[in-house]
């Protein structure tokens, strides 16, 4: 059996590339809480 923690967010991004870190931008300056989702390695 796993161990998992559930964490409660406002909204979920999918994509950490240009638009998706705007997303994460805007929705912080609103005070959401957030969680960003991203395949590759890195962002940007």
């Amino acid at each position: 059996m796993s161990n998992s923690t559930t964490r409660q967010v406002d909204l979920v991004i999918v994509g950490a590339g240009f638009a998706g870190l705007y997303q994460l931008h805007r929705a912080r300056g609103l005070g959401l809480k957030t969680q960003v989702l991203e395949a590759g390695d890195g962002v940007g």
